[in-house]
């Protein structure tokens, strides 16, 4: 019984209230991080993309037109 405390119900509602918007700005957070990841690979992909591109045609593409 040391351990006991006794919490209105005004209590109760406040703590369920704080822990939603814990929830909410972890949520936010990680949909910001996972956007700035995105748009990291996105970035990463066109780099290596252009890279190759240009390693295996010199920079130059012509088209044939016969």
């Amino acid at each position: 019984m040391k351990n006991f405390t006794y919490r209105s119900h005004d209590e109760k509602e406040n703590i369920e209230e704080i822990l939603r918007q814990r929830k909410r700005k972890v949520n936010r957070q990680q949909i910001v991080a996972a956007t700035v990841l995105g748009v990291i690979l996105i970035i990463l992909g066109l780099y290596v993309g252009r890279k190759v591109v240009y390693s295996d045609f010199d920079g130059y593409i012509h088209v044939d037109a016969n």
